[in-house]
């Protein structure tokens, strides 16, 4: 540019500025992972975000509400928050965790708004087999049903041995047919449930009478 007098300006003049900043950070991903299964005890949880965030809150609680005793903190370039449980966690047990107040360097809340997510710990506890039934009648050359009563519904399969047969039924009620031999006189029936972390229950067993 040239003043009145045709005089050019001697150095150019250069101006930056940066608009306002109106994108919410997103959330990218939790760990554990939203109704995960079998987590370790050990297992500290992380929130990641779509870019740097100025803070926020992560809180833990167990199945009955308490507060789980934590700490946390901002990691990664301040894009991931981290909360790293004081103690081991219980196995066999469900946590809930709530996401809340992240907003970004510029202010912007967290797209959605808060987060609750809820997991399990990892399961070390067999279903447990409280009873065979027959249905049918146990006559040599006939078949009966063998019908498990288990006490949990986290049942993966029942194995079962009734005599020189083995076999794996994993399809609830996990009930099993089986034909008796024409000399038979008796059948002895093991079951077994397992649920779906693989924990095997302690053998249950009858012994079936075969009338002749």
């Amino acid at each position: 540019p040239r003043d009145e007098s045709n005089i050019a300006m001697v150095d150019p003049f250069i101006s930056n500025f940066a608009v306002r900043d109106v994108t919410p950070p997103v959330l990218l991903s939790l760990f554990p992972a939203a109704n995960a299964r079998e987590v370790a005890p050990e297992a500290v949880l992380r929130a990641t975000f779509s870019e740097p965030i100025a803070g926020g809150t992560l809180v833990l609680r167990s199945a009955n509400g308490d507060v789980v005793p934590a700490q946390t903190a901002l990691t990664l370039g301040n894009t991931a928050l981290v909360l790293s449980p004081v103690n081991f966690l219980p196995a066999n047990a469900t946590f809930t965790a709530t996401l809340s107040n992240v907003t970004d360097l510029a202010g912007n809340p967290l797209a959605g708004g808060a987060v609750t997510f809820s997991f399990q710990t990892v399961d070390t506890i067999a279903p447990l087999i409280t009873a065979l039934a027959v249905q049918g009648t146990a006559r040599a050359g006939a078949t009966i049903t063998i019908v498990p009563t288990i006490d949990t519904s986290d049942v993966e399969r029942v194995e079962y041995q009734a005599g020189t047969l083995s076999r794996v039924v994993a399809i609830s009620p996990y009930t099993t047919a089986i034909a008796l031999a024409l000399d038979a006189t008796e059948l002895i029936v093991t079951a077994r449930a397992v649920d779906a972390s693989g924990n095997r229950s302690a053998p249950f067993q009858i012994t079936v009478p075969v009338a002749q």
